[in-house]
């Protein structure tokens, strides 16, 4: 079985850009996201500064597509595998699989204030909940497929669904949902500092806002970034990426966006996440002369795997498109 390989990881440092960087020689964030989605393999990337290798760990499963993984409150971490499974990793490496029913397609998984998992099925067009110990429990959605989804302050989890909704769910699985405007197709979405949610837009081509009695802000990009991967930084700001626009963006509560390209053109930069040593934070030019202590983010892309995440997600958009025509 041939394994998807880390292609390129970058480095952002807002007052100097984007700068590439090999893996096997800096210390980087674990991944947000699986990037072994065609072979089905796991990769750990280290964040210690003296660690100079990848682990990869097999799934079970040929070709079980992983997408979204989460710590769990067991020490854990926990992912999705498209084809109708969640997988549980411990930090030594022992994987176990969960069968979910034919069809789930689950996509986005998040740890919620229950002590359980929460995970959205783009196939199957449910929430789903899964305990430590692997009972699974399963709601129905309305108004589309899910695709992110993120635990929010409110005690609720909070996720997209791509035929223009935000939802929220109670732990106690009671949906409530707020439309968006025609032609959004929100992707992820994200906590922020600032007691709301912040989601992108990959159609729609802007990052959003709701407030947890779902009030909605949108914030436009320049046209064709397609944003894609959210998340929030130890500054305060959120921070996403644009897969077609090739970008790094930061957006601040205010909604004050900044872009810094990517080294690579055509990176196809899907995910974003927070590094467990070195946070997605910014720090102003006049820390420059404090280079060697400056915390910095950092964000994981693999080229081939994005291209091949993006025929994925184009080829699954079609499939859906054509079952809710």
């Amino acid at each position: 079985m041939a394994k998807s390989k880390i292609a390129a990881v970058f480095a952002v440092q807002p007052e100097e850009g984007v700068r590439e960087m090999d893996p096997r020689k800096h210390s980087v964030l674990s991944v947000a996201c699986s990037v072994g989605l065609a072979a089905g393999t796991l990769l750990a990337i280290p964040t210690s500064a003296s660690a100079n290798t990848i682990a990869e760990f097999p799934l079970p499963t040929a070709n079980s597509s992983p997408n979204g993984i989460a710590a769990g409150p067991d020490g854990s971490l926990w992912f999705t595998e498209f084809s109708d499974r969640i997988g549980r990793i411990t930090t030594a490496g022992v994987i176990t699989e969960f069968p979910l029913a034919g069809g789930s397609g689950p996509v986005g998984i998040a740890a919620g204030p229950d002590g359980n998992l929460w995970f959205t099925e783009a196939e199957g067009s449910n929430i789903g909940r899964i305990t430590t110990a692997g009972a699974i429990t399963e709601f129905a959605v309305t108004a589309g497929p899910p695709g992110g989804i993120t635990a929010g302050p409110d005690g609720n989890l909070w996720f997209t669904e791509f035929f223009d909704t935000i939802g929220r769910i109670t732990t106690a699985g009671v949906v409530t949902v707020f439309p968006l405007r025609a032609g959004s197709e929100p992707a992820d979405i994200a906590a922020g500092a600032d007691g709301n949610l912040w989601f992108t837009e990959g159609e729609g081509n802007s990052i959003g806002r709701i407030t947890t009695t779902g009030v909605i802000t949108e914030f436009p990009l320049f046209s064709g970034s397609q944003p894609s991967g959210i998340a929030a930084g130890a500054d305060g700001n959120l921070w996403f990426t644009e897969v077609v626009g090739n970008n790094i963006g930061r957006i601040t509560t205010a909604g004050v966006v900044s872009e810094f390209p990517l080294p690579k053109a055509s990176s196809f930069p899907l995910r974003i996440a927070a590094g467990p040593r070195q946070p997605l934070v910014h720090r102003g030019q006049q820390h420059r002369a404090d280079h060697d202590h400056r915390r910095d983010h950092r964000v994981s892309t693999a080229d081939r795997l994005e291209r091949a995440l993006g025929h994925h997600r184009r080829s699954r958009r079609q499939r859906l498109v054509h079952r809710g025509s």
